[in-house]
């Protein structure tokens, strides 16, 4: 989920910062509501939309949708707005006779703070379809959707959609897919788009990185990764031989008992190069004392390294007043550049390491 943006909208003088925020229910496996109440509105759950002044923090705009927002962007000086949505049942969020889609939205001054106008929306035609990514490449939008539902068996339907869509709204190109684009990220020097397509997880543990031309959406190139579960990608301009594609995930196997939960033995971080789809280098991130193994989360490159953002999830007995539950994090820098000779194993220095503590609920 990207549930926040920042940058220049058209005809608007300041930075804006803009975040989604779900109310009324609760997201994930247990669905709970708190309806709310808004004056001249019959919506009671749903998720806000609000732009700010990026420079003072000034209100400037807020919209309730009935549905999800799990996907923020701004390019070409407009918000892009990615929501789930569908006819609710039982606790679900979303509004009748809707389905998952994504708006442009243009904006204009309007007395201290800015009204917004719809300019364009895509529709994916389905209820509640999940929208798992989407990037701003170039002048266009990347997304990343499925309606797909998990288990269904080999051979079986594509499990997801790549879309580019144009700064006029007009799709430029669709293609299925047939692991689900989780993750994406546009290499302007090669003109690809990277995509990491997951295999239904209930059949087997691996994902396809696969570069997609910007052109037309065809495969330019395609590397597989089995036994790991993809949870960042990034695009390093490299150093005089064209960029690496950065990937970071965790090692597993096992299924947990319950639901599509999974046991995990480390942590990695992986470089391509998607010109000739080799992999360049692995490092491996493992388990501190008293944590588990590490769930790097965002991956960027700066300069000859890359920094992995990584959750350790510290094992704590509670929650409770005298013990708040905790939850560690750790930055780890593998310390080399992205175009080491294949097969050559990064330098990781040790990690710089904090511990969020959360009040007892």
């Amino acid at each position: 989920m990207h549930p926040a943006a920042a940058g220049y909208l058209r005809g608007i003088r300041q930075p804006v910062a803009v975040i989604a925020e779900t109310a009324g229910a609760q997201v994930g496996s247990v669905n709970l509501q708190w309806p709310f109440h808004v004056p001249g509105s019959h919506r009671h759950e749903g998720s806000f939309v609000t732009v700010l002044n990026g420079l003072t923090g000034q209100y400037l705009y807020s919209q309730l949708y009935p549905g999800q927002v799990t996907q923020l962007a701004i390019a070409g000086g407009k918000l892009i707005v990615g929501e789930e949505t569908g006819d609710p049942s039982g606790t679900q969020l979303g509004a009748w006779r809707s389905t998952t889609q994504v708006r442009a939205l243009s904006f204009h001054r309007s007395g201290s703070g800015l009204a917004a106008q719809t300019a364009w929306t895509y529709s994916t035609g389905a209820p509640w379809a999940s929208l798992l990514d989407m990037q701003v490449a170039g002048q266009d939008i990347a997304l990343d959707w499925s309606d797909t539902p998990l288990g269904l068996g080999v051979p079986g339907p594509p499990d997801g959609h790549v879309v580019l869509i144009g700064p006029d709204g007009r799709t430029r190109w669709s293609v299925a897919t047939p692991g689900y684009p989780v993750l994406s990220s546009y290499d302007a020097s090669r003109g690809l788009l990277a995509v990491a397509e997951q295999t239904d997880p209930t059949i087997a543990i691996g994902y396809d990185l696969v570069g997609l031309r910007l052109s037309d959406g065809s495969a330019a190139v395609s590397v597989q990764v089995g036994g790991v579960l993809p949870t960042a990608l990034a695009v390093s301009p490299g150093t005089g031989r064209g960029s690496a594609w950065i990937t970071g995930g965790v090692d597993t196997t096992k299924r947990l008992a319950t639901g599509l939960n999974f046991e995990f033995t480390a942590g990695q971080v992986t470089a391509v190069d998607p010109g000739s789809g080799r992999v360049l280098w692995s490092a491996a991130l493992t388990a501190a004392s008293k944590f588990r193994a590490p769930y790097p989360a965002a991956i960027l490159p700066v300069g000859r390294s890359v920094l992995a953002g990584a959750g350790t999830f510290l094992v704590s007995n509670g929650p409770n007043p005298a013990k708040p539950y905790q939850v560690g994090n750790d930055l780890r820098a593998a310390a080399r550049t992205a175009w080491p000779s294949p097969g050559r194993t990064p330098v990781v220095p040790e990690k710089s390491t904090c511990a969020t503590r959360s009040p007892a609920r």
